[in-house]
């Protein structure tokens, strides 16, 4: 024993008695008596929680006995923490589920076995809550998420109830000390939870250590919980007062088992796919990638990060022309990154036109000035419809009535570009007007062979 270690012991009283009790008895060795006088003079901590290092941690509460003692938290059992209510616990019962005394217990058949064998519950009654637990802290230079957990319900009294019971729990990953079962911050994990399997309705004693009376929790994996280096897990047990009489509920033979998983850079295991969509349609791309520690995300466009942009899903909401190219997702963890990259192609509809058609009936009307009723009425027409295109067909000649058509323009169309055939067949003539510019190619069917088309007489004699 160097004085390292014996200082070291300090903290934990059941090796301190240990310590002691070797140097009374050792009368040969003096070197001892100085330490030994630091232990008796210096005052000592409370155990330390229990270190994650170690990898492994079991606990089957032997140690209790099979009498009522008094509790002290961190010391009756180093890393154990107690509550009765909203307040810690000071004392414990022991029993065999014969009593209806509600409190904290150390549970174990009467008899041969009842010192050896031990396990940690409680009744709840009176409406008084307990609650015990075990704290962990990682004192690794990683982060631990292998956190597996084993232990034994047993079920020592029955209640004078077939409804079922539960000894719930719940753990808490803190950066600060957590030292008591009572405060809030609890993450309830259902698959430990101990549910009575003894329904029988009749108010009894039980055996624990039965197997009908018990539910074994194989090496339970705590789902999602991870542990940065530094900070503290703690496992909680919680017995609320049931309606009615309590059952006696307990966990023995404890076992938590801690590791880092293996590390390991993302990997895509479905990129995003290219797509095609209308202009103010919808586009998601997506992505499903795998890695420890779990990836993070990040979309861009054409290579420039997308704000808010940080999940597996992105989705583009009524898309625009400016939004095709290339997205890219970034996925990365604290070994590596990758990328991969998916194509957006926005379909804009083509432009369309609207045209409108006045067929004037020939030589029916004259008057094609602005003062004419018709002409007026038309052109009220026009600027209501607000047509791209507009043909009038059939203008007559009599009066020159096309003639007057720049006149119409001027009025009603004010900017739209004007033509007329250039040719007649001396009645009528047509005018197109148009919101764009007209670029007219002249003499596209003027004295054009007609012989094709089985007119034999001459050739076409105008434009159009």
């Amino acid at each position: 024993m160097t004085p390292c270690n014996l200082l070291a012991a300090m903290s934990c009283p059941d090796l301190m008695r240990r310590i002691v009790t070797r140097a009374v008895n050792a009368v040969a060795r003096p070197h001892l008596v100085p330490f030994l006088l630091m232990v008796v003079l210096i005052p000592r901590p409370t155990c330390a929680q229990i270190l994650m290092s170690a990898g492994y941690y079991s606990q089957n509460f032997d140690s209790l006995g099979s009498s009522a003692a008094q509790w002290t938290n961190n010391a009756t059992l180093p890393g154990w923490y107690a509550s009765k209510g909203n307040g810690d616990a000071t004392n414990f019962l022991a029993g065999s589920g014969g009593v209806t005394t509600g409190g904290m217990y150390s549970f174990g058949v009467a008899g041969v076995s009842n010192v050896i064998e031990r396990a940690l519950g409680s009744l709840a009654g009176s409406s008084i809550t307990y609650a015990f637990g075990v704290r962990f802290t990682n004192d690794t230079a990683g982060t631990l998420s292998n956190i597996t957990v084993s232990c034994l319900g047993e079920q020592w009294r029955s209640g004078s109830t077939t409804t079922p019971q539960t000894l719930a729990f719940s753990y808490q990953v803190s950066a600060l000390p957590v030292t008591n079962t009572y405060s809030a911050g609890w993450t309830p994990f259902s698959a430990l939870n101990f549910v009575s399997p003894n329904l029988t309705g009749a108010s009894a004693p039980l055996d624990g250590n039965a197997a009908t009376n018990q539910q074994v929790f194989a090496s339970v994996l705590l789902t999602g919980v991870t542990v940065p280096a530094g900070q503290e897990l703690f496992l909680r047990w919680l017995d609320v007062d049931d309606s009615g009489f309590d059952n006696a509920l307990a966990i023995d033979d404890l076992s938590v088992s801690f590791s880092a998983s293996a590390t390991s850079g993302p990997v895509i295991t479905s990129p995003p796919q290219s797509q095609t969509v209308n202009a103010g349609d919808t586009a998601i791309f997506s992505v499903s990638a795998s890695g420890n520690p779990a990836p993070t995300y990040q979309w861009q466009f054409n290579n420039a990060d997308l704000p808010d942009a940080t999940n597996a899903t992105l989705t583009l909401n009524n898309v625009t022309a400016a939004q095709a190219g290339n997205y890219r997702v970034v996925i990365s963890n604290s070994v590596s990154a990758t990328n991969s990259t998916a194509t957006l192609t926005v379909l804009t509809p083509v432009a369309g036109f609207s045209l409108l058609t006045y067929n004037t009936h020939g030589n029916f009307v004259s008057d094609w000035t602005t003062n004419s009723a018709q002409v007026q009425a038309i052109g009220r027409q026009v600027q209501y419809l607000n047509p791209d295109i507009i043909t009038f067909q059939e203008i007559p000649l009599t009066n020159a009535g096309w003639t007057h058509m720049p006149e119409f323009v001027a009025a009603f169309r004010p900017g739209y570009s004007l033509a007329t055939n250039s040719g007649s067949d001396g009645f009528i003539r047509s005018v197109i007007l148009s919101r764009w510019p007209i670029t007219r190619s002249k003499s596209w069917l003027d004295n054009a062979d007609l012989n094709p088309f089985g007119y034999t007489n001459s050739n076409f004699t105008r434009d159009l």
